[in-house]
């Protein structure tokens, strides 16, 4: 498998959870924690290149890709979404937005049909839902490309891919009114098409050297860390040629001997999704615990309280929903897991080699 790979998927949903710890509005970090913003963009990259990956060595059907991809993103999403409205059903107290969601907000949130709040923000009832709202549309382009490609990877991919670029185009020139409309072409789409143009030149063999990997990964790093501190237009499509260049010279280090194998950050990439969806929680605790000290130690306190707090939850729920839960979906369907889910699976419970799972 590609290590380096589950490691990046660690460190973006890491880097979303400093988002929201800057976000607590007594810490006054908001600022300092801009750059977690990026890792945003950074997973719709990976999830590019992950798809490609996913079906380079062994083609899958339309529908055994469309069957994994549910199978591994609703269950805990709705699991979630329906908890956070029972919440507010029985209780009349809102979770994680500002108002009382409607049935017609939970219906629209379980099928993934992006909508306009009364906040004035397009986020289904659990907020940060709005990024799969945006992978679920990229999931079914991607297989109806694949249906359309038939086993060939270019015929795969470059339709995608042009269709995702032009989709991004129209949206910058006509700047459409409709709410679906204007989310579905936002620049951060870019990063879906960017993916998997790099999925196929990995595929193709092609490897950055490792010199020029370790310049590009320390300033395309620093870029991305000063970017949302820069008033750039044109948001996010000037942050393809970083998250490009950041993401594969990490993938072309692992070719070149460079590859994190620590089982516990393996780990937490394996769980980033869990990690990504359940920290609110974590970072609503350490807004609380860290009010009650002063303001000089209320920071540390927080990211202290907050990030093992939020690992530790990630891991708990990867292992005791997320895993069972889909190998029974699995079995129920008589779908086989992704090559890279049966290379996760086997890299993290020791059974396989390096070799038998690299690649």
């Amino acid at each position: 498998m590609l290590y380096n790979l589950q490691v990046l998927r660690a460190l973006a949903a890491l880097m979303v959870v400093f988002v929201h710890i800057g976000a607590i509005e007594h810490l006054h970090a908001d600022r300092m924690f801009r750059f977690g913003h990026t890792g945003v963009d950074i997973f719709f990259l990976i999830s590019g290149f992950v798809m490609v990956h996913s079906i380079w060595k062994k083609p899958v059907t339309a529908g055994n890709f469309v069957a994994n991809r549910i199978t591994r993103i609703v269950p805990l999403y709705w699991a979630l979404t329906m908890g956070i409205f029972a919440v507010a059903l029985l209780f009349g107290y809102p979770l994680m937005q500002a108002s009382l969601p409607t049935w017609p907000e939970f219906w629209k949130s379980l099928l993934f049909i992006p909508f306009l709040r009364p906040d004035g923000n397009v986020q289904p009832i659990f907020f940060l839902g709005w990024t799969l709202n945006m992978e679920m549309a990229f999931y079914a382009l991607f297989a109806a490309c694949v249906a359309f490609g038939k086993g060939s990877l270019d015929r795969t991919i470059w339709p995608c891919v042009t269709v995702i670029v032009t989709i991004a185009v129209l949206g910058a020139v006509l700047q459409p009114a409709d709410v679906a409309l204007k989310f579905y072409s936002s620049p951060i789409i870019l990063q879906f098409a960017l993916g998997m143009v790099m999925a196929l030149a990995y595929a193709r063999g092609m490897v950055i050297p490792a010199g020029a990997s370790w310049v590009l990964l320390f300033v395309s790093a620093a870029f991305m860390a000063i970017y949302p501190h820069l008033r750039i237009g044109f948001h996010n499509a000037w942050l393809l040629p970083a998250t490009g260049a950041f993401v594969g010279s990490v993938i072309s280090l692992e070719r070149h001997g460079w590859a994190i194998q620590n089982k516990f950050i393996l780990l937490l990439g394996a769980a980033s999704y869990a990690l990504y969806l359940f920290h609110p929680f974590a970072t609503a605790a350490a807004d609380r615990v860290s009010a009650k000290v002063g303001n000089f130690a209320a920071l540390p306190v927080a990211i202290l309280f907050a990030v093992p707090v939020a690992v530790i939850l990630a891991i708990l729920i990867h292992w005791a929903f997320e895993r069972p839960v889909g190998n029974l979906l699995r079995r129920l369907t008589h779908n086989a897991p992704s090559v890279v889910d049966r290379q996760e699976s086997a890299v993290l419970a020791g059974e396989a080699s390096e070799e038998k799972v690299s690649g």
